[in-house]
C-alpha cells in the first residue's frame, strides 16, 4: 500500500505543494493521502496516530520532508526507527539520503551468522549501522528545523526592515475596504428587503444573502444612513 502524509500548521496553508512533491515520487493513482492540519497548541496528529498501527511490512509512506513526519527531533527519530524495524519503507522528497531503502540496502551487506564468537562482531557492526542511521536522521531533522527557523527569522527581519523604511504593512488602522461580498450583499438587501420596498423580511433576507445577523443589520444601517446605491 502506498501512503502520502501531508501536514500543515494552519487550515489556511495550502497542502498542494506537498501533494505535488509526493506524487512526483509516487504516481500511483491509488495513493492514499493522509492530510493533517494542526496548530502549535494541538500536536497530537490524530490521523497519523490512527494510521500508525495500520501500516504493514512492505507499505510505502511518502513525505515532502522529514520535518512533516514528527513533531520534533526525538519524536521523529523514534518513529522512523520503529517503522524501519517494522519493514515499512519511508521516502522523503527533500531529504532522499535518509530514505529507508538507503539503510536497508547497506544492512544487507552482512556476513552470515557463524554460531561462534564472530557473531558478536557481526552484531556490533549491525548495531553501529543503526546508530549511524539514527545520527543521520537526527542531522536531517535538525537541518530541516533550522531551515524553518531561518525562514521565519528572515520573514520577521523583512517585516521589521519594511516598517523602519516607513512602509505600511497590513491594513492601515481605520481604513475600511469594501469587498465583493459586501457589495453583492448590499445590492441584494436594497432589492429584496422590505425596508427598501422589497418582498423579504429581515430574517429571510439575511438567510438568502447568506450573511450573519450582525452583518445584515450593519449593512442595513449603513444603507439607510447613506442611501448608498450598489
Amino acid at each position: 500500500m502506498n501512503y502520502g502524509y501531508i501536514r500543515i500548521s494552519t487550515p489556511y496553508q495550502n497542502p498542494d505543494r506537498q501533494e505535488r512533491n509526493i506524487r512526483s515520487m509516487c504516481p500511483d493513482p491509488n495513493l492514499k493521502l493522509i492530510v493533517e492540519v494542526y496548530t502549535g497548541s494541538t500536536q497530537d496528529r490524530p490521523k497519523w496516530r490512527r494510521y500508525y498501527p495500520i501500516f504493514q511490512a512492505g507499505d510505502n509512506i511518502f513525505f515532502d520532508s522529514v520535518s512533516r513526519m514528527g513533531r520534533d527531533e526525538d519524536d521523529g527519530v523514534k518513529e522512523y526507527l520503529d517503522l524501519y524495524q517494522r519493514e515499512i519503507n519511508l521516502f522523503f522528497y527533500v531529504e532522499p539520503g535518509i530514505n529507508t531503502v538507503v539503510y536497508r540496502a547497506a544492512s544487507r551487506i552482512q556476513l552470515p551468522r557463524t554460531g561462534t564468537e564472530v557473531d558478536i562482531i557481526i552484531q556490533a557492526i549491525e548495531d553501529y549501522q543503526m546508530r549511524l542511521a539514527e545520527n543521520q536522521i537526527r542531522i536531517a531533522f535538525r537541518q530541516s528545523q533550522k531551515e524553518l527557523e531561518d525562514l521565519h527569522q528572515r520573514t520577521k527581519e523583512g517585516i521589521e526592515t519594511a516598517r523602519l523604511n516607513g512602509k505600511i504593512l497590513g491594513r492601515p488602522k481605520g481604513v475600511h475596504y469594501i469587498t465583493d461580498k459586501e457589495v453583492q450583499s448590499k445590492r441584494f438587501i436594497q432589492k429584496r428587503a422590505r425596508a427598501f420596498g422589497g418582498d423579504l423580511t429581515d430574517t429571510d433576507c439575511m438567510k438568502l444573502a447568506n450573511i450573519s445577523r450582525g452583518t445584515y443589520y450593519k449593512y442595513k444601517k449603513e444603507l439607510l444612513k447613506n442611501q448608498c446605491k450598489y
